[in-house]
């Protein structure tokens, strides 16, 4: 709607009344938008840029389309739009990350339940023993909590298996101070019980709990 041009030129002396032609913008010229829907964002720049159009690009989290394929196209493919101007372009990012809770000190049957609801899988990569965890509880796991992954993911663990079990020494007929040297190079703490037998004069260790060879943790 602007006057591009004038016929006869300023300046030009004419008649009073005659007539003076004016040229009028109609804008850019409008072209029809390429139909660029399920190519690659880079791909369909590319086209746009090629039939002198702008792009900008909008993210959207889409499960059912390949990350980085144009969705949508606005204006859409095949309308006419004028030269140079900003065709929109939908751009799929995939399926939306899930963030990755906090598993340390749960029970492997309690997190495999909390990862389940979230659309994750929970994976036993190490077992250990460790004196102070209960068995069953997790140490450890590979993905931080609150960092993002996709859906359908394993997450790895590693899992205590309770202490360490020793065998426990035979102390039975062993002084007082050498069945306790015995149980603490062993590992354990012993803890003396006085009874009276009329049958062992002699003042040894008469009998023990747990009984001799049995596994038992180390305390």
């Amino acid at each position: 709607d602007r006057v591009i041009h004038q016929d006869p030129a300023a300046g030009t002396m004419m008649a009073r009344g005659a007539a003076i032609t004016l040229y009028v913008s109609s804008g850019a010229p409008q072209v029809a938008v390429p139909d660029v829907k399920g190519f690659t964002a880079a791909d369909a720049q590319k086209m746009l840029a090629n039939a002198k159009f702008k792009t900008k690009l909008q993210p959207k989290f889409d499960a059912t389309v390949p990350k980085d394929t144009v969705i949508e196209v606005k204006p859409a493919g095949g309308s006419n739009a004028a030269q140079g101007s900003v065709v929109t372009l939908i751009v799929s990012q995939g399926k939306q990350p899930v963030r990755v809770p906090q598993l340390v000190g749960s029970t492997v049957d309690a997190a495999r339940a909390q990862l389940e609801k979230l659309g994750l899988k929970l994976n036993v990569d190490q077992q250990v023993a460790n004196d102070l965890i209960p068995s069953g509880t997790i140490i450890s796991q590979q993905q931080a909590g609150g960092a993002s992954t996709d859906p359908g993911s394993t997450v790895g663990v590693t899992v205590s298996t309770g202490p360490v079990l020793v065998s426990v020494p035979d102390v039975t007929s062993k002084s007082p101070a050498d069945a306790t040297a015995a149980l603490q190079a062993a590992g354990f703490t012993a803890r003396i019980q006085y009874i009276v037998d009329a049958t062992n004069a002699s003042g040894n260790v008469a009998g023990q709990d747990p009984a001799p060879n049995a596994t038992a943790p180390r305390r």
